[in-house]
């Protein structure tokens, strides 16, 4: 019988995507990591995403790469996209929050990533949880 395999060390990364940070359908240009499995095996759990102000409505698209150069198209995977809400900054109401549950385990060397589908005001941030084995 096989034994489990635990994660050595729990991370959380915090990635800022602001303004400008847009991307192509193939993603090849633009996008920023959001998750580094330290060059280790990794399993990415959540990424939580809150407006860091005034936004209009966005698509996020996440991509996984091989750990080599992000901007060749065939070195990346697009693997989910999520829609972001508009926010007007409040003092009454909360930002909404998405909390995308990925449990992602990624091989050595491979990089979550992530874009905009188009350019905002204040940008988002999101703090992604994971592991490394």
């Amino acid at each position: 019988m096989q034994s489990p395999i635990y994660p050595k060390t729990i991370y959380n990364q915090v990635t800022n995507i602001k303004n400008g940070m847009l991307i192509n359908s193939s993603g090849e240009a633009n996008v920023t990591t959001v998750w580094n499995g330290k060059n280790k095996d990794s399993v990415v759990y959540n990424v939580i995403i809150k407006p860091l102000g005034v936004n209009v409505a966005c698509v996020l698209k996440f991509y996984i790469n091989n750990g080599l150069d992000y901007t060749n198209p065939l070195n990346n995977a697009h693997i989910y996209e999520v829609a972001v809400p508009a926010y007007n900054t409040s003092t009454t109401a909360a930002a909404a929050e998405l909390n995308l549950q990925f449990n992602l385990k990624l091989p050595k060397n491979y990089i979550l990533r992530a874009g905009l589908s188009t350019g905002l005001a204040s940008g988002l941030q999101l703090l992604t949880t994971g592991a490394v084995y």
